[in-house]
């Protein structure tokens, strides 16, 4: 070895402490952005960990309100399919009402006829009395009705 080898030797063994002395503040910041990224990571896995319960409860009440709604789904079902029921039993009923009535018609037809037959000729005269008395009434009203109107338009 010669003794350009040796400085050669000394300068890099100075340029290796430096280096080190480099190093070492390097290594603790590298320590404590670890310890940081640790506590980052640890921090973060409590937050999903809190999200994944939300979210399983999230699930839980939405598979509890699915049931009720299946439920209530398979009632108003039912419901319809009654409503449906009674629909047609309701048309029936009309139906049959119709029937009915029209036979009560021809029946109210059949008795005002045997009324109007079994009636006597004086309560026949009766009323014609009372219509002439009717008739004589309207005549008069109508007459006065006339003359006001000749005496209003002739004016």
């Amino acid at each position: 070895m010669t003794q350009d080898e040796v400085v050669d030797l000394r300068f890099v063994g100075e340029q290796v402490r430096r280096l080190g002395l480099k190093v070492g503040p390097m290594e603790e910041q590298l320590r404590h952005l670890s310890s940081e990224l640790s506590h980052f990571r640890q921090a973060i896995n409590l937050q999903f960990q809190s999200i994944e319960l939300a979210l399983n409860q999230v699930r839980i009440q939405t598979n509890a309100v699915d049931a009720q709604l299946a439920n209530q789904q398979r009632v108003l079902d039912e419901l319809l399919a009654r409503q449906q029921g009674v629909e047609q039993r309701l048309d029936s009923v009309e139906q049959r009402l119709g029937a009915v009535e029209q036979r009560l018609e021809r029946l109210d037809a059949i008795a005002e006829r045997l009324e109007g037959m079994a009636q006597r000729s004086d309560a026949v005269e009766q009323r014609l009395d009372a219509l002439d008395r009717w008739l004589d009434r309207f005549e008069g009203r109508f007459d006065e009705l006339q003359r006001f109107l000749v005496a209003k338009l002739g004016d």
